[in-house]
C-alpha cells in the first residue's frame, strides 16, 4: 500500500507564480478508536484487519465468568431485599414496624437495585461493540491477553473521505483557505479537496502552521496510508 502522495496546492497566481508541491500521507478523515471499559482476559477477537463492520457488531469478547457471578449475586440480593420489604410493609400496616424502619429498608432495596444495575452494565461491557460502521484498520490485542481498562484495542476507519496534514509558512496561509488542494498519486490519478483547518498556533522555530485538507470521496481513488 502506498502511504504518501504528492499534494499540489493550487494558490492564487497573483500571489505565487507557481503552485506549491509537497509530500504528505493521506489518512482516513474519520476514524474511531475502540477502548475496553473493563480489565480482564481477551477470550476472543471476532474481527480482523480489513473487515467491514456495522454499528452494534461484536468486535471482541472478554472472559466474563467473574462478572456473571457478580451479576447473579447482585440479582439475588435485590430479590432478597424486595421480599423482606414486602413482609415489613405488611407488618407496618398492622403497626408492628415503625415508619423509619420501613423507609430504611426501602433505601436498602434501592441500593441493591443500583448495585445490580452496575453489575449488569459491567457484564455488558465484556462485549466490545462497534460504536459506528467502518473498516477495521488496526487490532491491538489477541486472544488470551490480559488487558487493563481504558486500553485502545481497535481502530475503525471510514475510508471514503481522506485527509492530509502538512505545514506551510505563515505568508502562504492568507490565500490558501480560498483555493483548492489537489492530491496526485504516483499512478497519476488526482482528487480535489479543500482546506478544513489552519492551526491558530505558529511554530516559532520554523515559522509554519499546521494545515489539514480533506478530500471527499477520495477513498474511491486512493487507499488511506495508515
Amino acid at each position: 500500500m502506498i502511504s504518501s502522495w504528492w499534494l499540489i496546492l493550487v494558490l492564487a497566481k497573483s500571489v505565487l507564480s507557481e503552485p506549491i508541491a509537497l509530500q504528505a500521507a493521506l489518512e482516513a478523515a474519520h476514524s474511531t478508536r475502540v477502548f475496553s471499559y473493563q480489565s480482564g482476559i481477551v477470550r476472543q477477537v471476532v474481527v480482523q484487519v480489513g473487515d467491514s463492520v456495522a454499528a452494534g457488531d461484536t468486535l471482541a469478547l472478554l472472559a466474563d465468568e467473574t462478572l456473571q457471578l457478580e451479576e447473579r449475586g447482585a440479582r439475588l440480593a435485590v430479590d432478597k431485599a424486595q421480599s423482606r420489604l414486602v413482609r415489613v410493609q405488611q407488618l407496618h400496616a398492622n403497626g408492628g414496624v415503625s415508619t423509619q424502619d420501613l423507609e430504611t429498608l426501602a433505601f436498602e432495596v434501592q441500593a441493591a437495585e443500583l448495585f445490580w444495575q452496575k453489575a449488569r452494565m459491567e457484564l455488558a461491557q465484556a462485549i466490545l461493540i462497534a460504536p459506528t460502521c467502518g473498516i477495521v484498520a488496526e487490532v491491538h490485542t489477541q486472544e488470551g491477553e490480559r488487558i487493563s481498562a481504558g486500553r485502545s484495542l481497535l481502530l475503525l476507519i471510514k475510508p471514503r473521505d481522506l485527509k492530509a496534514e502538512f505545514f506551510l509558512a505563515v505568508d502562504q496561509l492568507e490565500v490558501l483557505q480560498h483555493d483548492p488542494v489537489v492530491a496526485t498519486g504516483t499512478n497519476g490519478k488526482q482528487v480535489e479537496g479543500r482546506i478544513t483547518l489552519i492551526s491558530p498556533l505558529i511554530d516559532t522555530a520554523s515559522g509554519t502552521c499546521r494545515v489539514v485538507a480533506e478530500f471527499p470521496n477520495a477513498g474511491q481513488v486512493f487507499r488511506p496510508g495508515m
